[in-house]
């Protein structure tokens, strides 16, 4: 059981076959077993995006509920992703602690939110958080939109 837990961390095989959406809602049952807490998740109708790129949405999504699991003391976790134009937006907001960003960022050895900031360069987009302590954290990656080229018969 661990290692198909594993597996599924690695690469989902709802990610290849269902795509982003189905495979962030498989997820979100099983973060909540984790710990008490409810995770909204909205989206918009997606266009097809590129393997890598619902790869790296679904890995900010992971480390975002991760992040909020661990440190927020949050109850509450809403996600959601929007189309506007030729861009995509992942929000995500919780009613934890919050924590001072640039202290975090410099003082501690994790790879989170490095790796969230990461991801997000990757994809040539933006990210954005707002996070007092004792306020939440609200968490912003705009990325552009490239969709799956297909080549005609």
């Amino acid at each position: 059981q661990r290692i198909r837990e594993i597996t599924f961390g690695l690469m989902p095989n709802t990610l290849v076959r269902k795509g982003l959406v189905k495979t962030v809602e498989e997820f979100i049952p099983k973060a909540q077993r984790i710990v008490s807490i409810s995770i909204n998740f909205h989206c918009d109708p997606l266009p097809q995006l590129p393997p890598e790129t619902e790869v790296n949405l679904y890995r900010i999504i992971q480390e975002v509920v991760h992040n909020v699991i661990k440190h927020a003391k949050a109850t509450t976790l809403d996600l959601s992703i929007t189309v506007k134009g030729d861009r995509l937006a992942l929000a995500a907001r919780d009613n934890g602690c919050g924590f001072d960003f640039e202290k975090t960022l410099s003082s501690h050895p994790g790879l989170g939110l490095k790796n969230l900031m990461s991801r997000v360069e990757v994809m040539h987009g933006d990210f954005r958080i707002q996070t007092t302590p004792g306020k939440g954290v609200q968490y912003l990656f705009t990325i552009p939109i490239t969709q799956v080229q297909t080549t005609p018969l």
